[in-house]
């Protein structure tokens, strides 16, 4: 009986470490997203945000915009996404250096960090295309959580999937 409990304990941790079961995070879905995300993140309202995600250290929005209302930016599914990230950067004033990097699912997005001292916060913003649309998303925090999360936010970056 002790062996049969102790190879049942052997093959529940392997199982365990073999299936990366993770117990601080979960997957969030959201209008054909998918992203890893903290488990402790809530779900709120946040006007002209897709979804809004919150904690007392940090938040994630995701703002989607489909290819028939980027028409009146002049952007189609056939424009460069950078024509995109150039006007959302310019309208918005932010003094982003734009880097191009890969999802763990080999999803191409964009990404830049900016220090928003007009709220003392810390901004990673990222950019994604698929044949829906472009979808934006910022995780920030107050600036003294900056040193903790920001590793972690590019890291949540990189699980986004569409589905």
């Amino acid at each position: 009986m002790k062996k049969k409990l102790f190879l049942y304990t052997i093959l529940f941790i392997f199982l365990f470490i073999v299936t990366g079961c993770d117990l601080e995070n979960k997957v969030y879905k959201n209008n054909g997203l998918k992203i890893t995300i903290p488990k402790d993140l809530k779900e709120a309202e946040f006007e002209g945000m897709t979804f809004y995600l919150e904690k007392d250290e940090m938040y994630i929005t995701g703002s989607f915009a489909s290819y028939e209302d980027l028409m009146k930016l002049d952007v189609t599914k056939d424009s460069k996404i950078e024509v995109y990230i150039n006007n959302v950067v310019n309208n918005n004033n932010l003094d982003l250096d734009i880097k191009k990097n890969k999802t763990n699912n080999k999803e191409i997005f964009y990404y830049g960090t900016y220090d928003d001292s007009e709220n003392d916060y810390y901004n990673l913003i990222s950019f994604f295309k698929n044949d829906k649309g472009i979808w934006i998303i910022t995780l920030a925090c107050p600036k003294e959580f900056k040193y903790d999360l920001k590793d972690k936010f590019l890291d949540y970056i990189k699980t986004v999937e569409f589905y």
